[in-house]
């Protein structure tokens, strides 16, 4: 299996320290779970580490969508409705995975992956032009 861990990159920065700093713990996480695939670890260790990027991610939705209100973000509402889609599926993923009805294969570490890049390289960087914008 090729190399999948991610890489921070500086264009996925969208310019909220806070929120920046965030999404590289959910990076982290989702390494973790990219590399316990690679050393070809136990489900054990999926789940556990599913389970944190569904507990870390919740908070992160929160504390962004927070942000958000505070700053009278236009796209919140709209906002809201991806993060609760995002959650929703790793949530299935994650129950399935509990089930023994999916295997963690390359198509759930490429689902992990794409979300998250493009959640924050799509979604969270108009909210990060929003308030440069507004300043």
């Amino acid at each position: 299996m090729q190399n999948q861990i991610i890489q921070w990159k500086k264009e996925y920065s969208i310019g909220i320290a806070e929120i920046d700093e965030q999404h590289k713990i959910l990076v982290d996480i989702v390494n973790k779970f990219i590399s316990a695939k690679m050393e070809g670890k136990q489900n054990d260790v999926f789940k556990e580490t599913l389970t944190d990027i569904v507990e870390y991610t919740k908070y992160h939705f929160t504390s962004e969508e927070n942000h958000m209100t505070v700053n009278k973000y236009f796209g919140l509402h709209e906002h809201k409705k991806q993060h609760q889609v995002l959650i929703n599926q790793i949530v299935n993923v994650l129950n399935h995975l509990k089930e023994g009805k999916v295997n963690v294969d390359d198509e759930l570490i490429s689902l992990l992956k794409s979300w998250l890049i493009i959640h924050m390289m799509e979604h969270d960087k108009e909210y990060g032009r929003f308030l440069n914008d507004k300043s």
